[in-house]
């Protein structure tokens, strides 16, 4: 079965390096076809990274461009994968710095953590506002109820990661929801592995207070251990797989 999975990841970074080559080449074609494999990785990262749909659909049409901007600094040392990781992460931290300098100037003139329309200052909806304008659940179907549960607990959960203060909750993400292991996000962070496992350690704790304070109950966040721990409810398909290590390239330095 592994060795399975390590063909497959090898077949699909060949035929990555092949559309990279021929993008840098000037074919189009190849750079559409890049682009369309890797939109929808950049698009996750972003929404999970901004909590806000329309910045992450803007910043995805940047972080795309970017790609075939700095096509030529990626020499495949590391997987595309990888790279692609560092530029986005690296352009959303930026648009945070950005976000909350901007905060900063609306915060006298607002509720502290809140917008006017009662979602947070990170774009995403509060979801004890959201359950006290929910249908009341006595008047739905069970299958309903079950939905509405399932919808408020994801909510909860997206919520409270996007309270995790941004230096922890990157790796989190990244983790959880993106299958990256310990490896990897060292080198899409620029960080050790060690301390990839205690921020890691730090934003599963913060993200189980943020949690206990929205439901009063004791979430089941685990801990990262030495088996790299279990992911988090919610994590995309389109990045599960391992790839093969090496060293990140990136066209911005991480700060």
């Amino acid at each position: 079965m592994l060795s399975v999975r390590i063909r497959s990841h090898t077949m699909v970074e060949t035929q990555h390096h092949e559309m990279i080559r021929r993008a840098k080449s000037g074919d189009r074609d190849a750079m559409a076809d890049l682009l369309t494999s890797q939109q929808d990785r950049v698009f996750a990262v972003c929404l999970r990274m901004l909590g806000h749909r329309n910045d992450a659909e803007d910043l995805t049409q940047d972080v795309l461009t970017s790609i075939i901007t700095h096509l030529d600094q990626f020499d495949g040392r590391s997987a595309l994968s990888t790279w692609v990781y560092r530029i986005t992460v690296n352009a959303c931290l930026s648009h945070l710095r950005q976000r909350q300098r901007s905060r900063d100037v609306l915060t006298a003139h607002s509720e502290p953590g809140t917008g006017r329309d009662g979602s947070s200052m990170d774009g995403a909806v509060d979801p004890i506002r959201m359950r006290s304008l929910s249908q009341p659940q006595q008047d739905m179907e069970p299958a309903a109820v079950s939905n509405v549960e399932e919808s408020e607990r994801r909510e909860q959960l997206l919520t409270a990661i996007n309270m995790i203060d941004v230096s922890i909750r990157t790796l989190l993400i990244l983790r959880d929801f993106h299958g990256l292991d310990y490896g990897q996000i060292s080198e899409v962070m620029s960080i050790p592995v060690g301390t990839v496992k205690s921020r890691l350690f730090r934003a599963r704790m913060a993200l189980r207070r943020q949690l206990e304070q929205f439901s009063g109950d004791d979430e089941d966040v685990a801990s990262d251990s030495d088996s790299q721990g279990q992911p988090l409810p919610g994590r995309s398909d389109e990045s599960s797989g391992h790839e093969p290590r090496g060293t990140a390239n990136s066209p911005t330095s991480h700060s």
